[in-house]
């Protein structure tokens, strides 16, 4: 009975495995893959020095190092197009086999966490609007699987289990190599160690320490700086911070529709009911601000949202503590270890974020969402599950998952496909400019255009630029646009599977990959087309 019951889970987590990949395995370059390759074909380059070398991700090519995140994923990928070339295809199967890693390793949480339905609690984490949409290229998905493996090494060993701190410290340590956020996992491990007295312990935290520092002496070698140091600098305000509590709890909210399973409006438990009056009270007093300040363009997105998620956060907050509470009156240290360690993951990821991330995504708060979930999951299992709740639950968050990770395929394969159009209407002869990042930028050089740079590119009479709608793009020098002429523009209707669209402006803010209280919203439905503007520079023309 056993074994058919495992076969069963191994088959359902398959599943979500086999969905996952399905969605992203052909999907086309997106947001900031074409930085991470070409920080790869860098390091092939110059071994050495990979920092050092130029690339044009703003208005003009600039050192890799300016960018804030470090280089492991991309050597990875290094490797990978040394073996077998410039492949995408190849790429992605690499992030389908992290993901894999990062859905077994969740599964296995749960089940030490005794959820009495991880299945359902995997399904959420995977088949979700933070996961689905956001693989791409990018280190988001490799780091979650670092940041399971951590997780899952440290809270379930039973004992002083010398191999697990040591994987716990290589996690941790490969961790802070992808992404500098990966910092805040130190002090959990700390807490741990220091919690359970196993003193003997404390070496493992020499295995992140001592990788940092041979990453930060390299940096010197390469460029002679701390490239850690470097990040842009986040200046804090009460105004600053204000708005991005607000962008983040609206952004947890807007990627939960799980949060539906907390609701009950029963008498004899008026917390349920106090949270979401809460909750409402907080939307209302937000839509008044919204008018206060004539900034009422998105208002119905960020008042939901929010809403959303000041229960969610809310509501976990409350579980949070009256678990450590109980556990603490009880003397069970091993639930006020797993509980603190669920608390820190939240609090530590949000107060980076909120203080030093130059902006908030969703991709962040992915981060969190493990936390979230394996909260949620143990206070279903003590109160028990409603199955028509749960099922609405899971269809919902399911359903937004795969609209906005379809609706990104769609997004990211307009740019793949008209690339190359654009260039094969245009004559041969002729020198095609583009201005434009992300995808675009990969798909529209390979297709012989020339990335425009603001400072350093000198265009000709006779020369054409290519300018994409819904595309962070360079400045156009103001010596350069009298002499521009209009010659072409393309209007794309939008294919219906973009009507609920992940990125909406021309700017490299307004999506689920970058969004701001109030000018933007994770996601929002829009039907407005797809444009991509052709000037032609000629002489005499005002």
């Amino acid at each position: 009975m056993k074994k058919t019951t495992a076969n069963k889970e191994f088959i359902v987590l398959a599943l979500f495995v086999f969905l996952a990949a399905a969605l992203n395995m052909t999907k086309a370059l997106q947001m900031d893959d074409t930085a991470y390759l070409e920080m790869a074909k860098a390091i092939l380059r110059h071994p050495l020095h990979p920092l050092s070398q130029e690339i044009n991700w703003g208005n003009t090519a600039e050192p890799i190092y300016d960018i804030n995140q470090p280089l492991f994923i991309p050597a990875i990928y290094a490797l990978l197009i040394k073996a077998f070339g410039e492949s995408v295809l190849i790429l992605h199967l690499f992030i389908a086999l992290c993901g894999a890693l990062a859905t077994l390793l969740f599964y296995q949480l749960a089940n030490h966490f005794e959820i009495r339905q991880p299945l359902f609690l995997t399904g959420l984490f995977v088949i979700s609007p933070s996961f689905l949409p956001g693989q791409n290229l990018m280190v988001d998905i490799p780091l979650m699987a670092f940041w399971l493996a951590f997780f899952w090494a440290l809270l379930s060993m039973e004992n002083e289990e010398r191999q697990k701190y040591l994987l716990a410290g290589f996690a941790v340590a490969i961790a802070c190599l992808t992404k500098y956020t990966s910092l805040v996992l130190l002090p959990i491990f700390i807490f741990v160690i220091l919690y359970r007295r196993h003193w003997s312990s404390l070496w493992s935290l020499g295995i992140p320490v001592t990788a940092l520092g041979l990453w930060f002496w390299f940096n010197y070698f390469d460029f002679g700086a701390i490239h850690m140091l470097g990040r842009p600098r986040v200046y804090i305000t009460m105004h600053m911070v204000s708005y991005r509590l607000i962008t983040w709890i609206a952004g947890v909210g807007s990627v939960s529709p799980f949060a539906l399973s907390f609701i009950s409006l029963k008498r004899n438990d008026p917390v349920y009911r106090n949270v979401l009056l809460a909750a409402f009270a907080s939307g209302v007093a937000l839509s008044i601000y919204m008018i206060l300040i004539g900034q009422t363009q998105f208002a119905v997105y960020w008042i939901l949202f929010f809403i959303a998620g000041i229960f969610l956060n809310g509501f976990i907050l409350l579980i949070l503590v009256r678990n450590i509470k109980s556990a603490w009156k009880l003397g069970e240290r091993n639930a006020v270890e797993q509980e603190m360690a669920l608390g820190l993951w939240i609090a530590g990821t949000f107060a980076f974020i909120i203080l030093f991330a130059p902006f908030i995504a969703v991709r962040h708060i992915f981060l969190i969402m493990p936390a979230i979930l394996l909260i949620f999951g143990r206070h279903l299992s003590k109160h028990g599950m409603i199955v028509s709740r749960e099922f609405m639950s899971f269809a919902l968050t399911a359903l937004l998952g795969l609209s906005l990770a379809v609706s990104d395929y769609y997004y990211a394969d307009i740019y793949r496909d008209y690339a190359y159009k654009i260039r094969q209407r245009l004559p041969q002869s002729a020198r095609i400019y583009q201005t434009g990042h992300w995808g675009w930028q990969w798909y529209s050089i390979h297709a012989g255009m020339i990335q425009y740079d603001t400072i350093k590119t000198s265009l000709q009479n006779g020369d054409y630029l290519v300018i994409p709608s819904y595309v962070a793009h360079q400045q156009i020098s103001a010596d350069l646009l009298p002499r521009l002429h209009e010659v072409q523009r393309l209007v794309i209707p939008a294919p219906y599977p973009t009507w609920i669209r992940t990125m909406y402006t021309n700017f490299a803010l307004g999506g689920y990959y970058r969004f701001q209280f109030p000018e933007s919203t994770p996601w929002r439905f829009s039907r407005a087309p797809f444009e991509f503007v052709i000037f032609q520079v000629r002489i005499g023309i005002t």
